[in-house]
């Protein structure tokens, strides 16, 4: 008995040292770090920023005018620190400089981190400009000068006729009242345009029945800083019907303006004219010779008075781009297909650098293409600037002075789980070529139409587009910084019912004017808004 006992008693032990021992080594393994490295929180000047965890992405906008460049941040991490450029953060007291994007970088316990980009925007209350409203306001275009100055123009029918109205913005005073810019009440009036020299006088043009019904002109009136609005200009005389026309202007103010001709017993074909301070409006010329039909022109000049205008051309069996060169000082060159004869093109868009190089996009086969001219070079080869499969439509193209340009358009996806269309960019560096295309909206309750893109000398972009959200459909709007990249989309207007007609104008210093068409059950009137 007493050895069973004995027995028994190391048994005991043997068990309690073995749960010691397993108790010990429980105790001497650390628990793991944590690897959470969220930012759950942020703000500033009070105002509460949008965090997508999903992009990692944080939108903070800023009342209209605020001062960007030593904000402090007051944010919640899970992490154990937050830094940026290796400067530790400490919420409500560290201040940055937010004129563009900013990386938080979170370390989280475990020493894992997660960048966040912030980016600050300052778009103010969108404001009505149509200070006349009729039954219907649409098609307004709009261009800014070097210091922020803006004028935009439309047309407006009273439910009796179709006129041109104007306004004016003065950065830091705000939009005037609106003008009738055209008194000729005998015909129909459509496709106002308009652009602005480098101290904010204007050309606008447009298309004017004559009341004949046979004849349709394109007409012309100029913005004089300081003395306003002039008398509007017949710039054509050709029997038939002028449409769509197109207008830039260089610094100096000298314009050109450019436009598709049907004469009758002939063809569509292009045809231009230009204006010269001081002397005025010249006699129209056409700049292609091809006997088939030339439709769409587009056209943008350079500070120096250098001009490339684009169109579709009907050749052997497909519509494809054509292109013409004017040279300040010498006139237009000949006329160059500058596009593949593989398929249909459509919507040519036109943009040209301080030294007269010019990217051009248009969409072909529903995929985005582009050439690019190279003063003395001439054009390039095609390319195809989208990579997605769908359908890529719409394109547009901005260009800063160094020829670097930035191209944005609508794209549907096969395959994508929510059926809407998105908005798309893609980046043209100089030397270089073109990058890879990226997605610039996230916004998958509706689709996305009509994007617009304005790029200033120093290759800062703002880009707009009309979101739906399933119900209605409103702006939206992202900037790209130069060496940053694109921001994070965002809502500048707040009206309900619907929009139509976003057009964007960026000044040398990025502030952006942004104008659109909204409308309602009972009428349409124009509307804006401004980021500074």
């Amino acid at each position: 008995m007493i050895r069973i006992y004995r027995w028994l008693a190391v048994v005991f032990f043997v068990i309690i040292a073995g749960c010691s021992n397993s108790n010990n080594s429980s105790e001497s393994t650390p628990p793991p770090l944590s690897s959470e490295k969220a930012i759950s929180q942020f703000s500033l000047n009070g105002v509460e920023g949008v965090i997508d965890e999903t992009e990692k992405t944080i939108a903070v906008n800023l009342p209209n005018g605020s001062s960007l460049t030593a904000l402090v941040a007051n944010f919640t991490t899970s992490g154990v620190n937050v830094k940026v450029d290796s400067i530790e953060q400490v919420s409500g007291e560290t201040d940055n400089d937010f004129t563009s994007i900013v990386v938080y970088t979170v370390t989280a316990a475990d020493n894992s981190t997660q960048d966040y980009k912030v980016s600050v925007t300052t778009w103010g209350t969108d404001t009505l400009i149509d200070t006349y409203k009729g039954d219907n306001s649409k098609g307004p275009q709009v261009a800014v000068d070097a210091s922020g100055n803006a004028v935009a123009v439309w047309s407006l029918n009273d439910g009796t006729q179709t006129t041109i109205w104007s306004n004016r913005y003065i950065a830091g005073s705000g939009w005037g009242t609106s003008t009738q810019i055209e008194v000729d009440d005998t015909g129909g009036i459509g496709n106002p345009q308009v652009a602005v020299d480098s101290i904010g006088n204007a050309v606008a043009v447009w298309a004017q029945g004559d009341g004949s019904y046979v004849n349709t002109d394109i007409l012309s009136n100029r913005y004089t800083v300081g003395s306003g609005w002039g008398t509007p200009t017949l710039i054509e005389t050709k029997d038939g019907l002028a449409y769509v026309p197109q207008v830039a202007v260089d610094d100096s103010g000298n314009a050109i303006a450019v436009w598709e001709q049907h004469i009758y017993g002939d063809t569509y074909s292009i045809w231009s004219n230009r204006y010269t301070v001081g002397t005025g409006w010249g006699t129209a010329t056409l700049i292609e010779t091809k006997t088939s039909t030339a439709l769409g022109p587009q056209v943008d000049m350079n500070a120096s008075g250098n001009a490339v205008a684009v169109w579709l051309q009907y050749d052997l069996d497909y519509n494809c781009v054509w292109s013409n060169r004017y040279t300040a000082g010498t006139g237009w060159g000949t006329a160059k297909m500058i596009d593949t004869n593989t398929g249909d093109s459509t919507s040519p868009q036109v943009a040209v650098d301080a030294s007269g190089n010019a990217v051009v996009v248009w969409e072909k086969g529903y995929k985005i293409c582009s050439n690019r001219f190279t003063v003395g070079k001439g054009w390039g080869t095609v390319a195809t600037i989208d990579i997605k499969t769908g359908y890529a439509y719409d394109p547009q193209v901005g260009i800063d002075a160094s020829g670097n340009a930035v191209a944005v358009w609508v794209q549907f996806e096969h395959g994508q789980v929510d059926k809407w269309d998105n908005i798309w960019s893609n980046r043209y560096t100089a030397g270089k070529g073109w990058g890879t295309a990226i997605l610039i909206e996230k916004n998958n309750a509706g689709s996305a139409k009509a994007p617009q893109v304005s790029v200033n000398s120093s290759g800062n972009a703002v880009a707009i587009w009309r979101q739906s959200d399933g119900t209605q459909g409103n702006i939206w709007s992202n900037r790209f910084t130069f060496g940053k990249g694109w921001g994070t989309a965002i809502k500048i207007e707040a009206g309900t019912w619907g929009v139509a007609d976003p057009q964007v104008a960026v000044d040398t210093s990025g502030n952006a004017v942004a104008v659109w068409s909204h409308y309602d059950f009972s009428s349409s009137s124009i509307w804006s808004n401004i980021y500074r």
